[in-house]
């Protein structure tokens, strides 16, 4: 049961992490729609079209525009399933050791 509710945990939240890094990627891709988008380069300065940014920028640009909401809930989800999916390895692992040693 255990297996099955950590299982569930990790599927929804997953999701969520794959919604909010499509959230922050929208973001950041709007770069190249703006006006200004010169302005606003970090790294690669000499661009001359908006195909020509850099992905770092539009990275810096996605984490200055992005709403807080959607990078916390990215964060989040990600060290929750890392931290979930690492649960979930050990309790596999001291299950194929229970059965080893009976």
């Amino acid at each position: 049961m255990k297996k099955l509710i950590l299982i569930s945990q990790i599927i929804f939240f997953l999701g969520l992490l794959l919604y909010s890094l499509f959230i922050f990627g929208w973001h950041a891709s709007n770069l190249m729609l703006r006006d200004d988008w010169k302005s606003l380069l970090v790294f690669n300065k000499n661009a001359i079209n908006p195909q020509d940014i850099s992905e770092i920028d539009k990275l810096i640009y996605g984490f200055h525009h992005t709403s807080i909401l959607s990078l916390f809930s990215m964060f989040f989800s990600f060290f929750y399933v890392l931290t979930l999916i690492i649960i979930l390895i050990k309790i596999v692992s001291l299950n194929k050791k229970d059965k080893f040693y009976k």
